[in-house]
């Protein structure tokens, strides 16, 4: 797990009740206002910021 998630999870985890529900959350919730997952924004971001230019 790089950083970027574990800072994720650990501001969800008190919300989500447990470290599993957070780590689901992060991988597989939708958030409408980035029509996305956490987990697939993230990876998103890291590869514009490194091979696109």
């Amino acid at each position: 797990m790089i950083p970027q998630e574990q800072q994720i999870i650990s501001q969800v985890i008190e919300w989500a009740g447990s470290i599993d529900a957070a780590k689901k959350w992060y991988e597989r919730e939708q958030i409408p206002a980035l029509d996305s997952t956490a987990k697939s924004r993230l990876i998103m971001g890291i590869i514009r910021r490194y091979w696109i230019t």
